[in-house]
């Protein structure tokens, strides 16, 4: 069995009268008044923006370095009529940001095309051969998308071909950047642009945004230029699924991206919603990161990713219905291929956590390699401790590996000085991969165990971490109101978690075997309550107990609800709580 954890509860230190001077100057409740300012919003006017982000508000897109030279190159692709191809990544993210390129660009009439690459017989990024069926191809221009910043060797033989690159790109950069007409990553140090956490998607539609107003100003759109917010709901799409913090213009993008969907406009987005029976129900982050993401990302995972893009290009709904229908199927074998995983890298993942590892590296044979991410991650959510899932291809002896990371530990850091024993690795700081000859392995592994521990407390205890106190009588309508403008919630920008002390459960019952079902009084305050997966804490509930809870704001019979999600249950006045200063908030609900 997995372990079992106390999780150290740490709560940000209170400013009442910050809170009573910010309510009173945005007429918003004293809670949420708490909520902001404990995650760094003190200022009413900046407050007042985070509560009502506006597309004005993005951010000029002409101050990301080589956008000037993105746009003329693509340009000069208008101008002498240059086949182009739109290559992304297989993931929702990479999906998402190709098709905003290739349907913009398709949209002005050129001759463009757009590929994903199979993570399984093609892999990761540009590749040589995807170059030379591009030269064959007659293609004059590639431009990347989520992918490319690694690529200098395939960038290299483009050029060789005289196809030029532009690369719409959000990882770390390498060391070597490749040799591209423009290269479009914030992270760059040159970079002007003041938000450096976008998702590939938000890159793109950066992109895409900037082309748009130069169209414009040269008067190629005497009838009006195309809406940009018709792409919105892609930009929320990816955004979303690809967990990148849901601040500044990602916020934005998610909040008005969201208000798209709820419209159903596109074909695509209408029959994955319909297929995953949203109807009825509030159109939320959670709806793309629980309903929606699952079954785009399983068509790369179990399948072909390009029909991910006719899906969300398409004008048809009969079509887009056809395709959904493809990927809920895809979804089914990835569910399946998950649990089958899941159950025997747990094996392995107790005892190397009973030999004292930092990192649990797990490896099977005939694990299919798209869904080694996300048992990773629950191996990573079940042990606390940083993950990796490998697949070993016994042809080739190519292993690929997916590895998640916990709080505290930077994977790329822990990779670079390995460079040299690895055949490629990218991606970000908690969410990384790898791919390598097998006999290396072993050595790979206890670098990077070595790498992990010195990075780590000893032990590595999770944290739940917790916005203010509350009370059961300040979650009324008022608050309810509040939680709307408060979203959408995600990484960054967490779903609220409170403390409320000294509660008394009323009626309680165990759901489904491992559900807790509760009416809990506080103050002059009855409310319902739903702890997922704590029923073992059914006994102390006899007792006055505090519970650290999310509101959720939901719909029942068309009319806004509140919920209460129990994340973790103590007896009264037990426990510890690490208080943290009030000058370095922490995202709340995290680990």
């Amino acid at each position: 069995m997995p372990p079992q954890f106390e999780r150290q509860w740490r709560l940000n230190v209170q400013d009442a009268a910050a809170a009573r001077r910010l309510s009173h100057a945005l007429g918003i409740t004293p809670l949420t008044a708490r909520i902001l300012i404990n995650r760094g919003i003190r200022e009413p006017e900046r407050a007042d923006l985070f509560l009502n982000p506006r597309f004005a508000h993005l951010h000029d897109p002409n101050l990301m370095h080589d956008m000037d030279k993105a746009i003329h190159r693509t340009l000069e692709a208008i101008r002498d009529s240059d086949p182009i191809l739109v290559y992304g990544d297989s993931d929702v993210d990479g999906i998402t940001a190709a098709v905003c390129v290739y349907q913009f660009l398709s949209r002005l009439g050129l001759d463009t095309s757009c590929h994903i690459p199979g993570r399984t017989d093609e892999g990761y990024g540009l590749t040589n051969s995807a170059v030379e069926r591009a030269a064959a191809d007659g293609i004059r221009l590639i431009i990347t998308t989520d992918c490319g910043i690694s690529n200098h060797e395939s960038i290299a033989l483009a050029k060789t071909h005289g196809i030029d690159t532009i690369v719409i790109d959000h990882h770390t950069l390498p060391a070597q950047l490749p040799v591209a007409s423009a290269i479009l990553n914030p992270l760059q140090p040159e970079c002007a642009f003041p938000f450096k956490r976008l998702a590939a998607v938000g890159v793109s539609f950066n992109f895409i945004m900037a082309l748009n107003r130069t169209l414009s100003d040269l008067g190629a759109f005497p009838n009006g230029s195309p809406s940009m917010r018709d792409y919105l709901d892609l930009v929320a799409l990816g955004t979303v699924a690809d967990a990148v913090p849901l601040i500044d213009e990602n916020r934005i993008f998610v909040r008005l991206g969201l208000e798209v969907l709820r419209r159903r406009r596109r074909p695509g987005t209408q029959a994955l919603m319909d297929r995953a029976q949203v109807e009825g129900r509030p159109v939320t982050a959670r709806t793309i990161g629980y309903r929606l993401a699952p079954l785009i990302n399983a068509a790369g995972r179990m399948g072909d990713a390009n029909r991910c893009v006719e899906l969300l290009s398409t004008g048809s709904y009969r079509r887009a219905l056809a395709l959904a229908q493809e990927l809920e199927k895809d979804n089914a074998r990835r569910q399946q291929a998950e649990r089958d995983i899941l159950k025997e890298a747990t094996r392995m993942a107790e005892e190397q956590f009973d030999q004292g590892r930092h990192l649990l590296m797990l490896s099977g044979e005939g694990w299919h390699e798209g869904v080694l991410g996300i048992v990773a991650s629950r191996i990573k959510e079940l042990f606390h401790r940083p993950s990796a899932l490998v697949a070993i291809n016994p042809t080739s002896k190519r292993a690929r590996v997916s590895l998640r990371a916990i709080a505290g530990v930077d994977l790329i850091a822990a990779m670079t000085p390995l460079e040299d024993r690895l055949n490629s690795f990218g991606g970000h700081t908690a969410a990384a991969g790898m791919s390598l000859h097998a006999d290396n392995l072993e050595e790979v592994y206890t670098a990077l165990n070595d790498a992990i521990g010195l990075q780590l407390a000893n032990p590595p205890v999770p944290q739940l971490n917790l916005d203010t106190f509350a009370s059961l009588d300040e979650l009324g309508d008022n608050f309810l109101d509040d939680l709307g403008a408060l979203a959408p919630f995600g990484v960054g920008h967490g779903e609220p978690a409170l403390l409320v002390e000294q509660v008394r459960c009323v009626r309680r019952r165990i759901v489904g075997e491992r559900h807790l079902r509760l009416q809990v009084r506080g103050g002059q305050t009855i409310s319902e309550a739903i702890g997922f997966a704590l029923a073992s804490q059914y006994s102390i509930l006899s007792q006055d107990v505090d519970m650290a809870l999310t509101p959720r704001r939901t719909t029942h019979r068309g009319q806004p609800k509140m919920e209460l999600h129990i994340k973790d249950l103590r007896t009264a006045g037990t426990g510890s709580l690490v208080r943290l200063p009030l000058q370095n908030p922490t995202p709340a609900g995290g680990h």
